[in-house]
């Protein structure tokens, strides 16, 4: 700092008091100089601030050159990606109908060194859900003669009565018996097309589809029945100093809350580009 290359050397001297109570010179820091960027340099494994600054300006000392025309980075660890502090993306799956995220967020708050939690794509808390249909081996056949599925009077589909009601009426309820579904007394009917329905067991913690199909054939139309088995997948990021906590125990505290670990990344600075000014003095 009070070298005579620094950029702080003309500068008047500031009184300055520190933590102890004593009364020292000093000077002000970080004066913006005319430092912008001329050149950008890719990030590569094992840079140094000194080297990069030895390689474009000639003098090693000059690494806060290098620094002001970063203002973003509040530290040359910080902007070459060297600092404790690192950033976890893991891709976690849940195969379940409620994942236990209170749980997992508390569990990995408490530990020593996480900083910050994010949950979802790039931060935000948008949930990406995928359904996994597997196909159940009794299939059900209706005539087309048959009232079972159609409301004598109003000719409707009872699924849709089911949909605006948001009750199983006793004729759906005797037609889905024989398949083996049983529904709690909990459910929620949601309609996803013109002849699939969604039936949510919130008792049971089960969604079933059905989907039915009508056809000018003469023939029985068939209702097909899957049971749903939902399949979550989020993006979860940990920012987390790793002199505190290592990544493996952020990984195996996820895993213990009931989650699956799909992937798991590093999101650093390596690759990523920097300012490099043009050679000034002052």
């Amino acid at each position: 700092m009070f070298n005579k290359r620094s950029r702080y050397y003309k500068l008047d001297k500031l009184a300055i008091r520190r933590s102890d109570g004593l009364t020292i010179n000093g000077k002000q820091l970080r004066v913006q100089p005319k430092t912008e960027g001329k050149v950008f340099y890719q990030i590569e494994s094992g840079d140094r601030i000194d080297h990069l600054a030895y390689k474009f300006l000639r003098q090693s000392k000059l690494w806060w050159h290098i620094c002001d025309a970063n203002p973003a980075f509040f530290s040359p660890k910080e902007l070459l990606g060297t600092s404790p502090i690192k950033h976890l993306r893991v891709v976690v799956s849940f195969q379940g109908y409620q994942p236990e995220w209170v749980a997992l967020f508390s569990s990995l708050h408490r530990k020593i060194g996480v900083q910050q939690i994010l949950h979802g794509e790039n931060g935000q808390t948008k949930v990406h859900r995928q359904l996994t249909y597997s196909v159940m081996s009794s299939f059900a056949t209706i005539p087309d003669t048959d009232e079972v599925l159609f409301d004598p009077d109003t000719d409707e589909v009872l699924f849709d009565q089911a949909v605006r009601m948001q009750t199983i009426s006793p004729a759906l309820d005797t037609f889905l018996s024989p398949g083996g579904i049983t529904l709690g007394g909990a459910i929620r009917v949601t309609k996803d097309g013109d002849n699939l329905w969604y039936v949510d067991d919130l008792e049971n913690q089960i969604v079933y589809a059905y989907v039915l199909t009508l056809n000018d054939d003469p023939v029985p139309d068939e209702v097909s029945l899957f049971e749903a088995t939902v399949f979550h997948t989020w993006m979860v990021e940990i920012i987390y100093n790793e002199n505190s906590i290592a990544s493996e125990e952020l990984l195996d505290d996820i895993q213990s809350a009931g989650f699956n670990v799909d992937s798991h990344e590093f999101i650093g600075r390596v690759g990523k580009k920097i300012a490099i000014p043009a050679k000034y003095f002052g």
